[in-house]
């Protein structure tokens, strides 16, 4: 296994405030902080592989992954840095009366994520781990907190391995106005053997970001009322402009979204 020192860097971004956590709730739903139409969080794993299994979702925001699989899984820990977040996701596992569902807040700098080694049969990480710079130190514990023979998932950006310093991909991220730390899915891959993860599959998320990016664009023009009372007017231009970024960089190919599914060796 592959070991380095380092922390588990989830910043707490400012920008993640209860305004965002309003605006996402707006456009993507109850609990969604990222698009999540359609069949959700099934685009990325089955119903079958949640049957009786002990989930990890990690990065799990405001809980809309949660409340889609809490009733196949035996039992779900939601873990993320953002406290309002968390309490909203607790709110709503309680609204719906779900009481096999805790939260951990993932403490700030911290190079453990606070679960017993051997917990988990399945760990869920939906655009979190692009977040991260320290991804040897996540990976780390995901393999230190997966059960033998474990499943992870990982839906998540990656950026082209040639893509230049002017491409689309640096000016939606930048329009955003978020921290991330992106690399490419051949690095990301490499680092999961090295730790000690055998890839099972993986295949590219285009098409889904690419449908969801386009009906995103129509829903902040129908509900911008709505929007504008959040963020004003200006932030839902913005906002607008960052999904139509979102369309160039998957059309010019520096971004690069993808599903990795991985087992514990």
């Amino acid at each position: 296994m592959l070991f380095q020192t380092g922390i588990i860097d989830m910043v707490e971004d400012v920008n993640y405030n209860l305004a965002f956590l309003n605006k996402c709730e707006v456009l993507w739903g109850k609990g969604n902080l990222t698009p999540n139409r359609g069949v959700g969080i099934f685009h990325m794993l089955d119903r079958n592989e949640l049957k009786d299994k002990v989930l990890i979702d990690f990065g799990c925001g405001a809980g809309g992954a949660i409340l889609q699989m809490a009733n196949y899984s035996k039992k779900i820990i939601g873990i993320d840095i953002n406290v309002a977040a968390l309490g909203r996701a607790h709110y709503y596992t309680e609204q719906e009366s779900i009481t096999n569902v805790d939260f951990v807040v993932q403490r700030k700098s911290s190079n453990k994520i606070d679960v017993d080694d051997d917990f988990a049969d399945v760990i869920l990480s939906k655009d979190a781990v692009v977040h991260i710079k320290d991804k040897h130190v996540i990976f780390n514990e995901f393999h230190r907190i997966c059960k033998p023979d474990g499943l992870i998932r990982l839906s998540d950006w990656y950026i082209s391995s040639n893509a230049g310093g002017s491409s689309a991909i640096h000016k939606f991220l930048s329009n955003t106005g978020l921290n991330f730390s992106i690399t490419s899915l051949g690095k990301t891959i490499d680092l999961l053997g090295k730790t000690g993860f055998v890839i099972v599959n993986c295949f590219q998320n285009h098409d889904w970001y690419r449908q969801n990016a386009e009906e995103d664009i129509i829903e902040i023009e129908r509900k911008q009322k709505s929007i504008d009372k959040i963020i004003g007017q200006e932030g839902r231009k913005k906002w607008l402009q960052t999904r139509k970024l979102l369309i160039s960089a998957l059309d010019d190919g520096s971004f690069n979204p993808f599903v990795i599914k991985s087992r514990k060796a």
